[in-house]
């Protein structure tokens, strides 16, 4: 808890956060979060998940932040005022760049589909046996669950 409240305040080393909240901690998070979501998701087949969607998306929006937060506190406590300045940087362009992805992500109205293949589907036809899978999207209203005209 005081390595928390240590770099939060901006007394940590840069390489420490940068290196070890900012890179491998974030992985390490993601990951751990991933594969708690796909081991409840496993043991619980239901297609009601997303309470735990939006518990393990605010946990690990919550570390991110920390952590990049950290990283512009601490930013100058290195022996070179240049990687400062290009720590702040980085946790601003990362910022930016992670809120701008999640947005783009809810604000869409495409959802991409993957075909199985007509075999598969126990179909026959000329495509029959090829098992290509090919990358469609469709538009539709999330709204109203109807498919808008092309």
């Amino acid at each position: 808890m005081a390595q928390i409240v240590e770099a939060i305040r901006g007394r940590a080393r840069l390489t420490k956060v940068f290196w070890g909240y900012c890179i491998l901690g974030t992985v390490a998070i993601g990951v751990l979060l991933f594969g708690v979501f796909r081991a409840a998701i496993r043991f619980d087949p239901s297609p009601h998940h997303f309470l735990l969607d939006a518990v393990t998306g605010v946990l690990f929006v919550a570390y991110f932040l920390w952590a990049h937060v950290s990283l512009w506190t601490c930013a100058f406590n290195t022996k070179h005022r240049g990687w400062g300045y290009a720590a702040r940087s980085y946790a601003v362009l990362v910022v930016i760049y992670y809120f701008v992805g999640i947005s783009g992500n809810f604000g869409s109205t495409t959802v991409t589909i993957w075909y199985v293949p007509r075999q598969a589907r126990g179909i026959r036809g000329p495509n029959n046996g090829t098992g290509a899978r090919r990358n469609c999207s469709i538009a539709y209203d999330r709204a109203t669950r109807t498919r808008l005209k092309e």
